[in-house]
């Protein structure tokens, strides 16, 4: 018996002892993560000093400062438990708290023992004070705060030149009008507690601010396919510079300079079934406090959206065509919706009359999304005379291409009775205008670029969007272009979505980008085939006009 209960002992004083070794080798191991204490926070007005413990196995800290709606007030990341940092943004009688992570290699993470929570008695602009002043006006300055107990004293600072420095003991500061007026730029006025500068605020003089931005296209938490994207925005009158930016998670993939309310965003920023951020940002020079940013989130479907089906009408009868190399084209010409099925498109129809046909393409094996409805007013009748208005982008390097391209063009058209107008200078505006003006029935623009990565080739034609009156027209030249180049030579339809005026217009509209200059098979092909291109842009131009 007393064996028996030795042996009991000797294993429990094992186990005991194994436990003991084991939890000590974790404690002080490199990854466990041990509690720890904040030591200390000290501070000089907005200059803060924080001590805390240092944790054996961290790899970084988290200090967060919460304001008092438990919004995040300040954060930062840092490998050192003594640091320094300067809040300029705090306010006075506010709430903080004050909170520090540790964090091991492995992504754990503790929380400090004792989160400091402090409120703020130093005193602080009001965050209700213009930043703008107006020439003719006192300004009111609006200070938070204590005034009584220090000799606090207001110093304006316009560049290296102090302006003023004057004792303040009330919370409203008149400032008169005549420190301002006549005088452009930014003004800094600091609060003083003796020589230790307290708070800062810049005041902005005869400077016109930034508008608000808003977002239009694309809306925010929106499906989208994996296409160009258009992104449209309103606002930011005023601003001296524009900035588009795109995030993936918080990852920022590309910031771009823009100058126009509408940018295209090439798909090959994109990836399916990914979530992406975009800014849009309007600086006033290099003003902090004018700049003014909108920001949406939109996601990319995993499946493709089929493209809508387009429309040949010749000798009486409708084709519809499939751009996809899969799906089935339904319509119906009495109003009802296509999705039901109506009429499978197979074989060209016959229409007597003017008819408004809907048609949509659907993928039977639900690979893809449905197409978008479109609707079609398909008139019948034939003009005597048609009216073209041709813009050629006319600069020396694509001149002779486009004077060939043009001769060809006329040769084709004139035996058809079509007039054609020819852009005297290079105004789009006032060739839209003159367009307007003449009554036309296809407004064509032909141009040949250079590309910035001087890698580019091939032709592609711009339409305004899928609902466009041009869609048909564009598909119709895409595919009649494609017969005309080079093997793999077309880079498809674009969409300007309204970015490129010419192209927003009631009646049918397109810009040819018939290659890039800077390559040589383009620049070659392009020389070299002038007249066959001419032909072909005039061939399809009959047949568009059911005249060929």
């Amino acid at each position: 018996m007393k064996k028996i209960l030795l042996v009991i002992s000797f294993i429990i004083l094992i186990f005991i002892g194994t436990t003991l070794i084991v939890s000590f080798k974790i404690i002080n191991g490199n990854n466990y993560l041990r509690k720890f204490n904040i030591i200390s926070v000290n501070n000089v007005s907005t200059k803060f000093n924080i001590r805390f413990e240092k944790v054996k196995a961290a790899s970084k800290y988290e200090l967060i400062i919460y304001n008092q709606d438990d919004s995040i007030f300040y954060q930062k990341e840092t490998n050192d438990n003594d640091l320094n940092i300067t809040l300029n943004d705090i306010e006075n009688n506010h709430e903080y708290k004050l909170v520090v992570y540790a964090y091991n290699d492995e992504g754990e993470s503790i929380i400090v023992n004792n989160p400091y929570i402090f409120t703020y008695l130093e005193p602080t602009f009001s965050k209700n004070n213009e930043i703008v002043f107006n020439d003719g006006e006192d300004y009111y300055l609006l200070i938070d705060g204590n005034l009584s107990k220090k000799n606090y004293f207001i110093e304006i600072v316009k560049g290296n030149e102090i302006i003023s420095k004057k004792i303040i003991k009330d919370n409203d500061y008149l400032i008169k009008k005549d420190i301002f007026t006549g005088k452009k730029g930014i003004f800094i006025i600091n609060l003083y507690d003796q020589n230790i500068l307290i708070n800062t605020i810049k005041i902005y003089s005869n400077l016109s601010p930034i508008t608000d931005i808003k977002i239009n296209s694309p809306l925010n938490d929106e499906l989208l396919t994996l296409e160009d994207i258009n992104i449209s925005y309103v606002g930011g009158e005023n601003a001296t510079s524009y900035a588009l930016t795109i995030y993936k998670d918080k990852s920022l993939i590309k910031k771009v300079s823009i100058n126009k309310n509408n940018v295209i965003l090439s798909s090959a920023f994109f990836e399916k079934g990914e979530k992406y951020t975009i800014k849009v940002i309007g600086y006033y020079n290099d003003i902090d406090e004018y700049t003014k940013k909108d920001e949406v989130t939109f996601t990319i479907k995993n499946k493709d959206t089929l493209k809508p089906a387009y429309y040949l009408y010749s000798n009486g009868r409708i084709t519809l065509k499939n751009p996809n190399e899969i799906g089935e084209i339904y319509y119906s010409i009495n109003g009802e919706n296509p999705m039901d099925n109506v009429l499978e498109s197979k074989e060209p129809f016959k229409v007597s009359n003017n008819t408004v046909i809907k048609t949509i393409i659907k993928d039977d094996k639900k690979k893809y999304d449905f197409s978008k409805i479109v609707e079609y007013n398909i008139n019948i009748r034939k003009k005597d005379n048609y009216k073209i208005y041709l813009f050629l982008d006319d600069n020396d390097k694509n001149r002779d291409i486009l004077d060939n391209i043009k001769k060809y063009l006329k040769i084709e058209l004139d035996a058809y009775n079509i007039d054609i107008i020819i852009n005297d200078n290079n105004n789009i505006k006032s060739s839209i205008n003159k367009a307007k003006t003449e009554n036309i029935d296809l407004y064509l623009s032909l141009k040949s670029s250079e590309s910035i990565s001087h890698e580019s080739n091939g032709f592609n034609i711009w339409i305004n969007n899928y609902d466009s009156i041009s869609y048909s027209l564009g598909n119709i030249f895409l595919n009649n272009l494609k017969d005309a180049y080079y093997e793999s030579a077309s880079k498809g339809l674009k969409y300007a979505y309204n970015s490129l005026e010419e192209l927003n217009q009631n009646y049918p509209s397109l810009l040819i980008n018939l290659g890039y200059l800077d390559n040589s098979k383009d620049s070659n092909f392009l020389c070299n085939n002038a007249d066959k291109i001419g032909k072909v842009i005039a061939k399809t131009i009959l047949e568009y006009f059911d005249l060929f």
